[in-house]
């Protein structure tokens, strides 16, 4: 079996975020197999031997309090703290792709009731923000991590520390004083007004005031501008006075603000975007939109004698893929802002026989769940429009030039500089693993799904060099190779499918020259993953009911690799392909969909750690008040 990593009782599964004191993790406790966001201290040389004493008081606050709308303390460990495990986004996350008036009523009136039960049982949170607001799948919200909050029994707690996130504070922590209930009860007012703005307000709250829409009701900004006056004692006595005030007011009917996200990057770098040869919606708000070099290069948009070298460098006639974006965060997929706004960038690299429209729902989930992702699904390996020259062989289909074809394709694209998560499934996968980090560098994660290890067994490597050998010395004969084909389509790998899905694998099969397929099934024969060392910032999945590769040979490999447990994520069903629908239960399929994009976000995670924009310590020490002017508003 894989090492399992393991704190107290619980199991860690997979990392869900990461800060200054420490990481989370998806726990399982070993007995009653529940589950748990287990969250991990870390000393962090930066905080000075601070992050030790926000850890312990955020294990003691929580363990006061008892209410519907607080994240629940499940289980304590000198280095751990086991917390209720929810399944769903923070509340930054969910208002970047806009929220409701009415639901973001909801969720600051239920915050509320949980901040006033913190004040009633002496604990001041004291870092209220959308970040530290969970959402469970019905729209509930949990606030959490109380690292930061003050309790009765604390002498003065960093009184020589401004703590917080700007942009949140209230005057008197941004000053250095003590802050109080009233320093949560204006947090919160600015997280209402972030929501119903779709965007951070601006510190000057009659600033704020003139971006809300005209016609919410004036009772709402009454409300506001009383909980984020300047003063503590111009404020509501009270959080829960404060949501008696807001629990008057009626939203229903009012939309959504629909707010861009700021451009970050210089746009004229991504003119290729503004020359898609389709565009089609998806979804109410995320849109997709096709390219191929080729067509680009006769747009003018790419340099035609780069798309040359390009094409020459890969083995390929063409290559096309798709973009999806969120477009209310993003704007349109056909312009070039898409890309000088994106935070995060997903590749999703499809195996053999296959399409990149296989990957259309996983990459719509990802960009609903992150509205500032920008996805790309190339066709490779021969299929779609990514046809390969008939010559194309080992120097083009080994696993490391599967890999050197993506960075030079991103190269090309002048979008190497973002955090960045490569997902392959099968093959593609293959090729992920066979590469250490450093040569993806710092900014990029990886996701390998349902990878094949014939170097663990000599049945599979004979297996695939059989098939090789077939295609290379009668996959030339197109009567064969249709028969071939056929035989294929009856295998246990391919019989649980659609018979589009089916049929489409088919029509690839056929695609693709004899003498590429042959070099690329020899090469996947003789791959062998890098050492586990050098694979750390990537996560497998491995399928439970996976034909080819079972979740038992899948584990047996990967303990030969030392590769660790918690690394490893199992995908419930669904067979080789969990991605593409089945015959008799295609509802699985969408389970697997919202599983795979949430592993995704959390590989994100260590893409951003990488990446030059990382500020991992802004929400937990901001200054100390002996440096007046370090603190920003």
């Amino acid at each position: 079996m894989a090492e399992v990593r393991q704190v107290g009782d619980w199991v860690l599964k997979r990392r869900l975020g990461s800060g200054a004191m420490g990481e989370v993790w998806l726990g399982w406790h070993q007995h009653s197999e529940s589950r748990a966001a287990v969250k991990l201290f870390r000393e962090h040389e930066a905080l000075r031997g601070r992050a030790r004493r926000f850890f312990d008081r955020e294990r003691r606050a929580v363990a006061r309090l008892r209410h519907p709308n607080v994240v629940s303390l499940y289980d304590v460990g000198p280095d751990f703290i086991a917390m209720a495990y929810i399944d769903g986004p923070n509340l930054a996350q969910r208002a970047a792709s806009g929220i409701e008036p009415a639901a973001a009523l909801a969720v600051a009136l239920q915050i509320a009731s949980a901040l006033s039960h913190a004040h009633d049982s002496g604990v001041v949170h004291r870092d209220v923000k959308p970040g530290n607001v969970l959402l469970d799948s019905r729209g509930n919200a949990y606030l959490g991590d109380f690292g930061l909050a003050t309790l009765p029994d604390d002498d003065d707690p960093d009184e020589h520390t401004r703590v917080g996130t700007p942009g949140y504070m209230a005057p008197e922590q941004i000053a250095g004083k003590k802050a109080g209930p009233a320093a949560d009860q204006f947090a919160l007012g600015r997280t209402l007004l972030e929501m119903l703005l779709g965007r951070l307000p601006p510190r000057d709250i009659e600033r704020a005031f003139e971006d809300l829409p005209a016609e919410l009701p004036e009772a709402l900004r009454v409300a506001l501008r009383r909980a984020c006056a300047p003063h503590p004692d111009q404020r509501y006595a009270s959080v829960a006075e404060l949501a008696s005030a807001l629990s008057g007011v009626d939203l229903g009917g009012y939309e959504a603000p629909a707010r861009l996200a700021p451009e970050v990057r210089i746009r004229t770098q991504f003119g290729w975007a503004t020359a898609p040869a389709k565009v089609q919606r998806v979804s109410h708000d995320i849109a997709r939109a096709d390219y191929s070099v080729r067509a680009l290069a006769r747009a003018g948009v790419l340099t035609e004698t780069h798309v040359d070298r390009f094409l020459a460098e890969i083995g390929y006639r063409d290559f096309g893929w798709s973009l999806y974006a969120h477009e209310s965060r993003l704007g349109s997929v056909s312009d070039s802002g898409v890309l000088a706004r994106a935070s995060d960038l997903v590749v999703l690299a499809h195996g053999t026989l296959c399409t990149r429209a296989v990957w259309t729902h996983v990459a719509v989930a990802i960009c609903r769940d992150n509205p500032r992702a920008v996805v790309l699904t190339p066709d490779h390996l021969g299929s779609g429009e990514s046809a390969l020259v008939a010559s194309a062989g080992a120097a083009h289909l080994a696993p490391q030039a599967i890999v050197r074809t993506f960075q030079a394709w991103l190269e090309l694209l002048s979008v190497r500089d973002l955090p960045t998560v490569l997902v392959g499934h099968s093959a593609a996968a293959v090729a992920l693993l066979s590469v250490p980090d450093e040569a993806l560098g710092e900014r990029t994660s990886r996701v390998a799904v349902t990878p094949v290890y014939p170097f663990a067994y000599r049945a599979m490597r004979l297996q695939l060099a059989l098939a090789a050998l077939l295609l290379a010395t009668l996959g030339r004969v197109l009567a064969v190779k249709r028969w071939l084909g056929r035989v294929g389509l009856r295998s246990p790998e391919t019989r649980g499918y659609t018979e589009s899905e089916r049929t489409s694998m088919l029509q690839q099969f056929h695609q693709v020259p004899a003498r590429p397929m042959a070099a690329l099934t020899r090469e996947v024969a003789h791959a062998r993953p890098e050492s586990a060392d050098r694979l750390d910032r990537c996560v497998i999945v491995i399928g439970q009911d996976d034909p080819l590769t079972p979740a038992w040979r899948a584990l047996d490999a990967l303990a030969k690799l030392g590769f660790p447990g918690r690394s490893i994520y199992r995908i419930a069903s669904g067979g080789h392909n969990p991605h593409m629908e089945l015959e008799e239960h295609p509802e699985w399929t969408m389970r697997n969909v919202d599983d795979l994009a949430r592993i995704v976000e959390s590989m994100l995670v260590s893409a951003r750690e990488g990446a030059p924009s990382s500020t991992v310590l802004e929400s937990t020490i901001v200054a100390d008040t002996d440096e007046p002017d370090a603190a920003g508003a």
